[in-house]
């Protein structure tokens, strides 16, 4: 939507924020998504998306910072940054991100099921395998494209 648009459309609504009305009930990560679209429309955004991954860049080093200050409310504050820079750069690849992370959940739910079964095939589980023996497991079942 073009900016003197919405502009336009919260005068006609009587609302005096372009984020007025968004669904409490969202997920968050679609809640984000929607945010960046409706300040987007109004004229908040980057050029391309050049700009919103120099964003997540941005926040992955704040992120690392907080990590090391060692202080929680920091790290969670950082982490929430980053999720929600991540959002605006799947708005500007016109992916919905809840439909990717969906989609990234299972991937990974079928990798690990693979991995499991070739422990248990070997008479073992994940439990009693070493990070390194699972890590080269995983590559396995990732190289040979199962899901």
């Amino acid at each position: 939507m073009k900016p003197g648009r919405q502009r336009r459309k919260l005068r006609e609504k009587g609302r005096g924020s372009v984020l007025d009305g968004l669904r409490g009930n969202l997920p968050a990560l679609l809640a984000a998504f929607q945010i960046g679209q409706r300040v987007s429309a109004c004229g908040f955004d980057w050029p391309d998306i050049s700009g919103a991954l120099d964003k997540v860049r941005e926040e992955v080093g704040e992120l690392d910072g907080a990590l090391r200050g060692g202080r929680r409310k920091a790290v969670e504050e950082e982490l929430g940054d980053l999720l929600f820079a991540m959002a605006n750069v799947a708005r500007h690849l016109r992916i919905n991100p809840e439909l990717a992370l969906r989609g990234a959940n299972r991937k990974f739910a079928g990798r690990f099921r693979q991995v499991e079964k070739r422990l248990r095939e070997a008479g073992r589980g994940p439990g009693s395998a070493s990070l390194a023996e699972m890590d080269a497991l995983w590559e396995k079942v990732k190289r040979r494209g199962r899901h």
